[in-house]
């Protein structure tokens, strides 16, 4: 469709944008972190919530907590590829696509994953980089913040959205078959 204003065809270009510089950010971040040992011992304390004194860095645990970090900006990087998906659709003016919709509704779950996977990635990191502690100094924190109580709403907030323009299409579909 060419009919596609000006602005929205700018906003759509620099969500674009937007989305890839956070999509290297999503892979250099933490590649840096792991891979640095100067960095790792401090970003772990942040990560689990552990005092330094606390944290016991082995190769193992290296591995293990790289591993189950990288869960994190797996998911950030699919619901970021659904949104260049989305506003790829939005620019083209596809504004109620099935695919549009379905690109909205996944970010929506992305945005309430991330939250929630962050929770319980603080709870795993806490356990892998204490288990070379002594008996007793083992530890397994949890902690919930602001930030992920917003990006939980905001999720919840666009699959609303998705389900309301899926009707709305539902619906337009149905009036047009009866004209």
């Amino acid at each position: 469709m060419s009919d596609v204003p000006v602005r929205l065809k700018r906003l759509t270009r620099l969500v674009q944008a937007a989305v890839l510089v956070g999509a290297v950010f999503c892979v250099l971040v933490p590649l840096r972190l792991w891979t640095n040992e100067a960095t790792l011992h401090e970003a772990i304390g942040g990560l689990a919530g552990l005092p330094p004194e606390r944290i016991f860095v082995t190769d193992r645990a290296r591995l293990l907590g790289g591993l189950g970090a990288a869960l994190q900006p797996a998911l950030s990087l699919f619901g970021l590829w659904q949104l260049w998906r989305l506003f790829g659709m939005y620019g083209q003016g596809h504004f109620f696509a099935p695919a549009a919709q379905t690109c909205l509704r996944r970010f929506g779950w992305t945005m309430v994953g991330v939250p929630l996977l962050g929770i319980l990635q603080q709870a795993y990191l806490s356990v892998v980089f204490s288990m070379g502690n002594p008996t007793g100094q083992k530890i397994l924190t949890m902690s919930f913040s602001g930030d992920y109580v917003l990006a939980f709403l905001l999720g919840a907030v666009l699959l609303a959205i998705a389900m309301v323009l899926s009707e709305a299409a539902r619906v337009a579909e149905e009036n047009r078959l009866y004209v």
